[in-house]
């Protein structure tokens, strides 16, 4: 198809009703349609993948689609219009759940004048990567540790700082998420309990190498009960990277609570 009228017809395959998806100008893609711009080709559902005849509109990934009828900003004679392809589910990961790693999440909430954190709403921003583990990276909760998955276990209650909701405003603040037991003491101390000093107890180099910081540390009940912190580098790009504070996650259900919830299921298959 190009930028000139195309003839399309409607194939009859879609479910009365059926939601489509929207195009770049506000239209909605047909649920299904078929094109004579690529014969022999479809039936195509919404917003295909790759346009069926190489034409993106310019755009490096998008696509195009036949819309439905009386949409003003249409292309082609209110035809066609050009539409960004859906993106697909990440695969679960496979292994052990416990050695999930790369734990930078989103978090929406209140935050006050102190940096504690109230959570509402969590988004795992880390997923779509795992981050090569060093080869003495170890799974500390026998629980999510073996191949048939587990889930972890809450403590009966998560410490972190004291909300004061005088200073509350909205935020979304995103890093890494670290249990305060492995901050305070590998982070802040760089205590030598774990082999070597600043190594916590999955025997990950916190200070440098969060990214590699497992799951299990941290929802194992001893770390977990202790809250969370949320972390950024603050090196310049290209440097070694430095994980420092960015804000405390409240006491019980509204901060240590919510992340806990959250860790247990984000990346369950």
């Amino acid at each position: 198809m190009h930028r000139v009228a195309a003839v399309f017809a409607a194939a009859a395959l879609a479910a009365p009703g059926a939601a489509g998806q929207q195009t770049i100008s506000g239209c909605t893609c047909k649920a299904t349609w078929t094109t004579t711009s690529c014969p022999g080709k479809g039936p195509f559902q919404g917003c295909p993948p790759t346009p069926c005849d190489g034409d993106n509109g310019g755009v490096s990934g998008d696509s195009w689609c036949a819309v439905v009828p009386g949409c003003a900003t249409a292309k082609g004679g209110g035809k066609y219009d050009y539409c960004a392809p859906a993106k697909p589910t990440p695969a679960p990961p496979t292994g052990p759940l416990g050695l999930t790693n790369n734990w930078v999440v989103a978090i929406s909430g209140l935050v006050d004048g102190a940096g504690c954190l109230r959570a509402s709403s969590i988004k795992d921003v880390g997923a779509d990567t795992q981050v090569a583990a060093n080869s003495n990276v170890t799974c500390v909760d026998p629980n999510i540790c073996d191949a048939s998955g587990g889930r972890p276990k809450p403590p009966d209650s998560f410490g972190g700082c004291t909300f004061n909701t005088t200073t509350a405003r909205n935020a979304t603040l995103t890093g890494y998420v670290l249990d305060n037991l492995c901050y305070d003491n590998f982070i802040v101390k760089q205590e030598d309990s774990n082999g070597a000093a600043g190594v916590s107890p999955d025997h990950v180099y916190v200070r440098t190498s969060m990214p590699q910081h497992t799951l299990a540390c941290l929802t194992v009940s001893y770390c977990a009960a202790t809250g969370y912190v949320l972390l950024r580098n603050t090196s310049p790009v290209g440097a070694t990277p430095h994980y420092k504070l960015l804000a405390r996650l409240e006491a019980g259900g509204g901060g240590g609570g919510v992340v806990f919830e959250f860790l247990s299921s984000a990346r369950s298959a």
